[in-house]
């Protein structure tokens, strides 16, 4: 019988291991499908979290590009209306300067954009530039010749006009297209870089390397602190010193300073006092350049020394990229003069605010304008380099004219409204532009070999048009605001 109980309990114990062990194998699986579950609904919410975001994704950039799809179209519909009202415009423009009769002066003022003589493909800047070209030899008998031979009539005349007249593209308003013809590999680099004997080459080295390694430093971006300023105008003044001496000179053969100057070009002087003017180009209103103006100044006057010692110095700045470097940053100076501002002195009488930088430029042009004239006006026959000379004058002067330097120059000496002597910085000013506007003329004077009754239509330049619709550059307006206040009694305030 205990047998029989020890068997009963022992298939007890089985079954009931066996039901424990059902039982866990029934838990596994539930919790495994359980997981599974959680496992897949996770999943499925992460695909409709995805489907939602690729949904707003999607509709935001739909909205983006409606956006977009908006704004440039609102965008072409305002250039559309701005070309529209430069085109009318410029058809006004063209018709006023097409119109036989009409004496009306042209604004002096540059384009926004320049524009350009399909038939000519000559790039116009400004209207009196336009003027001139309308009323030129060149145009009209490009224009009898697409008419077959025939003089238009006025109304004809108009439709051309308007019709080759357009806008410029960007390309075609380069501003150093105007000396792209400059053969550079006719520099006269070869007599300049013969051995200069002098016995300040040492000295001058070292005075040169100093200040190349003022203007190699590019980190400061404000005002160069005084220390430096110090120094550029201390070296500047020892060159200038070094040039300006005559000592040990002798017959045939050129003084001490004369030679110095030749050795600091012979160094590349020239290429550095151009790259350190450069500086004035990153200048604004708001924001200076680095150097201040008298050590501008100071540059283009020790500039102005070595050009006016040297022909061949002159020469190489007109037949290199320099003297439209000079040009530009004239340009540039200028435009950051507000020429409609004036200061009143203490008699009532308004004068134009004088700029020195702007006079030292001009005279530095002038200097080197003038020095090429005093050669090329001996030579009585004509040889390659006189004919090349006169090619990249003509560039040259054309290239003041359509930049409209000659009718920013003259809006700044008609602003002059009192007497000068007793501001001899604005004296002086004044007598530089006067001075560049003489020395150009010469040079076109030379470029036309002095035809007697030369007319306004065979200057290609423009020159002598522009001369006549700015009063001479304004010489005319300045001679008349500075004699009708020079003693004349301040007037009553009841007067």
């Amino acid at each position: 019988m205990e047998d029989e109980r020890q068997k009963r309990v022992q298939e007890l114990q089985q079954r009931r291991r066996e039901k424990d062990h059902k039982i866990e194998l029934q838990f596994q699986e539930k919790e495994k499908e359980r997981q599974e579950m959680a496992t897949q609904k996770a999943l499925d919410r992460q695909s409709r979290q995805s489907a939602m975001n690729a949904l707003y994704a999607q509709k935001t950039e739909e909205l983006q590009k409606k956006i977009q799809q908006k704004y440039d179209e609102s965008a072409r519909r305002h250039e559309e209306t701005l070309t529209q009202i430069r085109q009318k415009a410029l058809e006004l423009s063209v018709r006023k300067s097409s119109t036989v009769g009409n004496d009306d002066a042209p604004v002096c003022e540059p384009y926004d954009t320049c524009k350009l003589c399909q038939l000519c493909q000559v790039i116009i800047k400004s209207e009196v530039f336009l003027f001139g070209h309308l009323r030129g030899k060149r145009h009209n008998a490009a224009i009898a010749e697409q008419n077959g031979g025939k003089v238009p009539s006025n109304e004809e005349l108009e439709n051309f006009n308007i019709k080759y007249i357009v806008e410029a593209p960007v390309d075609s308003a380069d501003k150093k297209s105007a000396i792209q013809s400059c053969d550079n590999e006719r520099l006269r680099a070869a007599l300049v870089s013969k051995a200069v004997q002098t016995s300040n080459k040492s000295k001058i080295t070292k005075l040169f390397k100093d200040l190349s390694a003022l203007s190699a430093d590019t980190q400061i971006t404000g005002h160069w602190p005084t220390n430096m300023t110090h120094s550029l105008e201390r070296n500047l003044n020892e060159l200038e010193k070094l040039f300006r001496s005559n000592s040990s000179a002798s017959s045939g053969r050129p003084t001490t300073g004369a030679a110095d100057s030749l050795y600091f070009h012979w160094l590349n002087g020239i290429q550095l006092l151009t790259k350190m003017l450069s500086r004035i180009m990153n200048g604004t209103r708001e924001r200076p350049t680095s150097l201040t103006d008298r050590s501008n100044a100071k540059l283009a006057a020790l500039y102005e020394l070595v050009c006016g010692q040297h022909l061949d110095v002159a020469d190489y700045v007109l037949q290199s990229q320099h003297v439209i470097d000079l040009l530009d940053i004239l340009c540039h100076r200028i435009n950051l003069l507000d020429t409609t501002l004036t200061s009143t002195s203490s008699g009532g009488i308004t004068t134009q605010t004088c700029d020195i930088v702007v006079g030292a430029l001009c005279q530095l042009l002038s200097t080197i304008f003038d020095t090429l004239h005093g050669h090329y006006s001996t030579l009585t026959d004509s040889t390659d380099d006189s004919l090349a000379f006169n090619h990249i004058i003509q560039d040259v002067i054309s290239y003041i004219v359509s930049v409209g330097m000659i009718d920013k120059l003259s809006l700044m000496m008609a602003n002059t409204r009192g007497p000068v002597d007793d501001n001899p910085e604005l004296t002086q000013c004044l007598r530089s532009v006067v001075s560049l506007f003489s020395a150009v003329s010469k040079l076109l004077a030379l470029r036309v070999e002095h035809r007697f009754g030369a007319r306004l239509a065979d200057d290609d330049t423009q020159l002598m048009l522009t001369f006549q619709m700015t009063h001479i550059g304004g010489v005319v307006s300045l001679i008349y605001g500075v004699l009708l206040h020079s003693g004349a009694p301040q007037r009553a305030d009841g007067d």
